[in-house]
This record gives structure tokens, C-alpha cells and sequence, in this order.
């Protein structure tokens, strides 16, 4: 691709936003095309995974990583090979810094040097969760190993490292030792201290052991770090009594462990195997190309024996010899977790092929690789017989590995054959252990059944339950919409009764009026005795009678209402003038 295609792909980058992944690996891309494409990620929210690996970040890429760092959803970063280097330390550490949710890390082959990993180290904190961190191939020596591990101790989620391929020696092992020997997060919830405290306490007792010189020097040191202690809380109770900060919490996750292509010698692994014998996290050990001899390898397996954990060992094209052999039988013969090693080009003949033969017997081993090692025409039937013997009492054995050694034709058969019975007989074991399995979801199964139909039965009843309360709210809901609309109609009716009372009670009231001017009239003329005989009292002193109804009101109203127009008809006729003409002559008078 190159930068004219990276040119290209910032312009992809600034239109669409929605990157999840991106790999560009192996593009010799520029370090100033690499710097404008980590900025043009920087404003992609959802990226999780970006592999740069073989291109050129240089220092302006290094730096445009801490913008891009600031993404949240970003765990994997790919920077193998990314021509970083020692100048670009801080601009990393301070990248790490902003990145604190990081899982996994790969900057191999980067020529980071002591001085950029001490950098590096800085930025490794008890909030950084990285779990993967790959620092092969970057020309690392024994003086970067201890504050790298001293960081490393306070990572709570590392599993994976990677240190191959350096310059590590005897005093990286020692450092390694340590970090190792320090007790898993379980271990220091239980309050089990590591084995660190312990080996110290020996430690002394075999100096005082070794003469009163040391002996007298041991306790000149314990009387100084004494008193250098009892200054330190003295200060602290002039400062104000303060009590000293907790130490932050030191322990190993570690389970993964690539030192092969490291001239450790047997120095190194006798002191790394200080470590194995304690450490109980460590499940891969890889130890290949370590110029490792018979002395380290015997101190290594003797530790192992304590070791509960360990199930992977690479040691290939390491000079073991014999005697190397002998120690790994011993080993497998023992309570060995281990399952699967390798021992490609180890340099033994026929005796430590034979001693291993015997080991493979007792082991729990899965694979195995020998080859390339020096197996004679001699001895190849003796061990290939000695081999068929383990591999019928081995029966997790499925993968013998035996190339480029001097086995015939028939050997190599019967030791397939012996292969395929285990294979076989895995096969039952597996078929066995899955019927089994098959077995127990079977039954979980039944039992989820009748618990389903107990649900299924209770969901019914329920349902049954809730359609009949739904019916009954629906025959609720129209009565409640067959009253609602009934009182409105008699609301309506009722107002209209009233209206139509008013009306009456408003002509009634007319009449009575006219009524009563007719009688004055009378009055005034003189035929008040006339007219006295058939007037009619409309209103009266009784006590007033209980309310009607208003229908009943109204047909009393019409009825009064239709005998006071007859008598106002009377009235009229009596007097013998028509009212105009009576209210004429009134007005003449």
C-alpha cells in the first residue's frame, strides 16, 4: 500500500467513523502517513483492534498514539516491528499512561533497548490491565529485567509474556525468580505470604551456619535496617502521627512464560528454577534456545516436582544430553502435571532415550516430541520395545513425535499401532465421559421438562384467571358506559324539565299579575261584589305541601295556568268592555 495508499485510506477514515478493526501490517508506510492515519482513528469511537505492525511510526506516529489511546473501546494494539526505538520510550510511556484499559500489547522487534523498557515500566501501574505483553526481539539485557518485573507485580490481569529472543542472563533469572516466587491474588486473599520471606529466612540461617564472621555481619545488618526503621516512624510521629501508606499489594497472574532464544545458560535456569519451585500460576514455560546444559535442566526438574502447575515445557535444541534425560525421566516418574514436551534436537542417544521411555511410563503426558535427536540402529528396538511397554500403560499419550532419528520402518509401526490403541482407547474414555455428560443433561433435561409443564400449568390457570377478570372488566366497563350515557340522557331530561318549568312558572306568574290588575279594576268601578263570588285565590297560607316530581309540577302548572286564563276569560266577559277600551276609559279618569 505503501503512503500513497495511506494517503487514501485517511480519506476513508475521516468520512466513516464506524471502524471496529484495522490492519495494516507490513506496508513500509511512512512515519508521517502513519502519524496522520492514528489521528484520523482517534475520532472512531467504536475501534477495538488495530495491528500497524512492520510500518514506520518513528517519533510523530509514537506521539499520535496517546490521542488515539484515549479510545475506550480500544484492547489490541499490534506495534511489532514499528521502528519505535529507544528515542521513542516516553513518547510510548506517556501513550500507555492515557491508556490504562489495554489488554493486550505486542512491541516486538521495536530495538527498545534497557532505556525504553525502563521507560515502558513506568507506565505499567495497578491500573493497567493489559493480559498479553510482548517485549521479544528487542535487544533487552539483565538491567531492564528487575524494575520490569518490580511494574509487572502490580499488574493484577497479566497471563502472557513474551521476553524471547534478548539478551537476558543469570541476573534477569534471578529478577524473574522473584517476580515468580511472589503468591497469586488467592493466595494473598487468604493471607498465605509467598515463598520470597521464606527463602530470606533461610538464607540467613545458612549464613550464621557458615561462621561467626557472617554471622556477626548479619546481625550488624538486621541492627541497621532495625534502627532505620524505628527513625522512619519516628519522623512519621514528629510529621504528625500519621501511620505509613499501605504497600501496594505485589503478586504473580502470570501463565505464560516465553524466554527461549536467551543465552539463560545454567546458571539462569538454576536460578529461575527458584522460582518454579514456588510458583503456583505458571502453566507454559517456554525454555528453547537457551544454551541450557545437564546441571540446569536436573536443578529445573528437581523444582519442578514441587510445581502443581506446570503442564507445557519447550526445551528444544538445547544440549541436555544424557544425563539431561535422566533428570526429565525422574521428573515424569514423579507427580508430574506435565502434558505435553518437547525436546526437539536435545543432543541425547539411546540410554536417555531409554530413561525417558521409562518416565513416559508413570506420566500423564498428551504430546511428545523427540526428534532430531541421536537414536542409533542399536538402540532403536530397544527403546521403540521400551516405548510400546509406556504407551500400553500411558494411555493419555496420543502424539510421539520421532522424526529424524534412526527407526526402521516396522518400529515406526509399532509404535502407531501402540498410538492408535490409545487413541482408541481416548476415544472410548472421551465417549464415555460425553454419554456420561450426555446422561446428566438428559436427566437436567427431564427435570426441566416437568418443571416446564408445572409453569405451563400454572401459566394457564393463570391465564384462565386473568381472561375471566378481563371479561368481567369488560362487563364492567359497559354497564359503566350504559350508566354514563343513561345519566346523561336523564341529565338532559331533567334539564329540559326545568326549562320548561321556568317557562310555565314565568306565564303562570304573568296571568296571576294580569289577574290581579283586573281586580283592581273591578275594585275601582264597583263590581267588586260581582266578581267576589267567583274569584279564585291563587295562592294560599296552608303550610306548604312536599315537592313533586317535575313532570307532575308541570302538568299542575298548565292546569292552573289554563283555569286562570278561563277566568281571566270570565273576568273579561263580566265586565263587558274589551281590555283597550277599559284601559282607555281609565285613562280618561
Amino acid at each position: 500500500m505503501r503512503n500513497e495508499g495511506g494517503s487514501a485510506l485517511i480519506q476513508y477514515l475521516s468520512k466513516d467513523t464506524r471502524l471496529v478493526a484495522l490492519s495494516i501490517a507490513g506496508n513500509d508506510i511512512s512515519h508521517r502517513v502513519m502519524a496522520d492515519i492514528l489521528k484520523a482513528l482517534s475520532s472512531h469511537p467504536s475501534l477495538t483492534t488495530l495491528d500497524v505492525a512492520k510500518n514506520r511510526l518513528g517519533l510523530p506516529g509514537t506521539r499520535a498514539l496517546t490521542s488515539l489511546f484515549k479510545c475506550r473501546s480500544l484492547v489490541d494494539v499490534d506495534l511489532s516491528g514499528a521502528s519505535i526505538g529507544v528515542a521513542c520510550g516516553s513518547a510510548l510511556s506517556s501513550a500507555l499512561r492515557s491508556k490504562p484499559g489495554l489488554q493486550r500489547l505486542v512491541l516486538s522487534n521495536n530495538r527498545l533497548q534497557s532505556e525504553g523498557v525502563l521507560e515502558l515500566a513506568g507506565a505499567l501501574t495497578e491500573d493497567c490491565v493489559i493480559s498479553t505483553l510482548n517485549l521479544s526481539g528487542n535487544d533487552l539485557s539483565d538491567d531492564c529485567i528487575a524494575p520490569l518485573c518490580l511494574s509487572l507485580s502490580h499488574m493484577p490481569c497479566l497471563t502472557h509474556l513474551d521476553l524471547s529472543r534478548n539478551r537476558l542472563g543469570e541476573e534477569a533469572c534471578h529478577s524473574l525468580a522473584r517476580y515468580l516466587s511472589l503468591p497469586t491474588p488467592h493466595q494473598a486473599e487468604e493471607g498465605t505470604s509467598g515463598a520470597e520471606e521464606a527463602e530470606k529466612k533461610r538464607g540467613r540461617q545458612l549464613l550464621r551456619e557458615m561462621g561467626p564472621e557472617l554471622a556477626a555481619l548479619l546481625d550488624e545488618r538486621e541492627e541497621r535496617e532495625r534502627a532505620e526503621h524505628e527513625a522512619e516512624m519516628e519522623q512519621l510521629r514528629q510529621e504528625g502521627g500519621k501511620a505509613p501508606p499501605p504497600k501496594a499489594t505485589r503478586h504473580v497472574t502470570l501463565t505464560h512464560l516465553y524466554l527461549h532464544t536467551n543465552p539463560l545458560c545454567d546458571g539462569g535456569l538454576t536460578a529461575l528454577s527458584t522460582g518454579l519451585k514456588v510458583n503456583r500460576s505458571l502453566t507454559h514455560l517456554a525454555l528453547s534456545h537457551c544454551v541450557l546444559g545437564p546441571l540446569g535442566v536436573a536443578a529445573m526438574c528437581g523444582a519442578l516436582k514441587h510445581n502443581k502447575t506446570l503442564t507445557d515445557l519447550e526445551l528444544d535444541h538445547n544440549p541436555i544430553d544424557n544425563e539431561g534425560a535422566v533428570a526429565i525421566g525422574s521428573l515424569l516418574r514423579m507427580d508430574s502435571r506435565l502434558q505435553r514436551l518437547s525436546l526437539v534436537v536435545c543432543g541425547f542417544g539411546d540410554a536417555g532415550f531409554y530413561k525417558l521411555a521409562a518416565g513416559i511410563r508413570g506420566s500423564v503426558l498428551i504430546e511428545v516430541d523427540l526428534g532430531g535427536n541421536s537414536l542409533t540402529d542399536k538402540g532403536a528396538d530397544t527403546v521403540v520395545s521400551a516405548l510400546q511397554t509406556s504407551l500400553s500403560e500411558c494411555r493419555t499419550l496420543v502424539k510421539l513425535e520421532l522424526s529424524l532419528n534412526k527407526t526402521s520402518h516396522e518400529q515406526v509401526l509399532r509404535l502407531q499401532q501402540s498410538l492408535r490403541n490409545n487413541r482408541r482407547m481416548a476415544r472410548e474414555t472421551e465417549l464415555h465421559e460425553l454419554q456420561s455428560e450426555l446422561d446428566s443433561l438428559q436427566s437436567i433435561s427431564a427435570d426441566i421438562a416437568v418443571k416446564k409443564w408445572d409453569v405451563a400449568r400454572v401459566n394457564k390457570a393463570r391465564r384462565a384467571d386473568a381472561e375471566l377478570a378481563f371479561g368481567l372488566a369488560g362487563q364492567y366497563t359497559v354497564a359503566e358506559v350504559q350508566r354514563g350515557k343513561t345519566m346523561g340522557a336523564l341529565e338532559e331530561e331533567a334539564q329540559i324539565n326545568q326549562a320548561e318549568i321556568a317557562q310555565v312558572t314565568e306565564q303562570y306568574d304573568l296571568i296571576a299579575n294580569r289577574v290581579q290588575q283586573l281586580r283592581q279594576t273591578q275594585m275601582r268601578r264597583g263590581g267588586s261584589g260581582a266578581s267576589s263570588s267567583s274569584s279564585v285565590t291563587l295562592s294560599s297560607s296552608d303550610p306548604p305541601a312536599p315537592p313533586l316530581p317535575a313532570q307532575a309540577r308541570v302538568m299542575l302548572l298548565r292546569e292552573q295556568l289554563t283555569m286562570a286564563r278561563a277566568m281571566s276569560q270570565r273576568d273579561l266577559g263580566a265586565g263587558g268592555v274589551a281590555p283597550d277600551i277599559r284601559r282607555n276609559q281609565s285613562a280618561q279618569l
